[in-house]
């Protein structure tokens, strides 16, 4: 699948500032869709107060309900989508929207934003077709199918590099010709080498550096050895046999060493 319309502008990883406002404006523009309750109102026409109730009967619409072959529930036949993607037809619209929109976000977790597929013949989906469907849930799937096409293509680069903050997910184009090595990041304003992946160390080396950092951590070890043995001297005897630590939980004072 090509590059999705949209993805060039999202490739600063600058998301849509009114996308709950989209999805809004999505939900509502919906054509022929109606409430999920199986009765719906129409309010074209008013009535006065008092008018028979059998005059205003007439204003409901009763709409038929179908089972959904994913989750078997009745579900009204207008939250069923009319056409999901091109052919299908040949195996009709059996899914409702709650479960085209859970199948969905399931995929786009575990799959590549390109192999996306129906949720019942496993035809992949083009980008028209989860803008249509993403009208009808109650999330935005379709701006986080985008985010995630949009990190795939910049990844695709060899010049992109990703933020190395763990709780980061942005990243930059650096070019391999360029002067320096200093990476800093626009979205979480860490800074870092772009050689070694460490936070910026301006007056050392990276070989330098990452033996400064295998020494701190082999410190590290020391320390917590030396208090373990600090502890263990402190809570145990030793067995005036075999030497071994020997740890009283509770009992009488007879112990026996095995």
């Amino acid at each position: 699948m090509d590059a999705p319309r949209g993805v060039l502008q999202a490739l600063g990883m600058v998301r849509n500032s009114s996308s709950e406002e989209a999805t809004a404006q999505r939900a509502v523009a919906v054509s022929g869709n109606m409430p999920e309750d199986e009765l719906s109102n129409d309010n074209s026409l008013a009535f006065p107060a008092g008018d028979n109730a059998i005059l205003r009967a007439k204003t409901k619409r009763v709409l038929k309900r179908r089972e959904c072959s994913i989750c078997c529930d009745e579900v009204a036949s207008n939250r069923f989508p009319k056409a999901p993607h091109k052919g299908a037809n040949e195996h009709g619209r059996n899914v409702c929207f709650k479960c085209w929109e859970q199948h969905l976000h399931s995929q786009i977790d575990e799959t590549d934003w390109d192999k996306i597929s129906c949720a019942q013949c496993g035809q992949v989906l083009e980008e028209a077709e989860f803008e249509k469907l993403n009208a009808s849930f109650t999330t935005d799937f379709y701006q986080k199918w985008l985010d995630k096409a949009a990190r795939s293509c910049r990844e695709s680069d060899e010049e992109f590099r990703a933020c190395p903050n763990a709780d980061c997910d942005w990243g930059c184009l650096m070019s391999t010709k360029a002067d320096g090595n200093i990476f800093r990041c626009q979205m979480c304003k860490y800074r870092y080498c772009s050689m070694c992946g460490a936070p910026m160390h301006e007056d050392m080396t990276c070989e330098d550096y990452q033996a400064k950092l295998r020494r701190e951590r082999e410190e590290a070890i020391r320390q917590e050895e030396e208090a373990s043995r600090a502890e263990v001297s402190k809570t145990t005897k030793q067995c005036p046999k075999c030497k071994s630590a020997i740890w009283k939980s509770g009992g009488c004072a007879h112990m026996t060493s095995l």
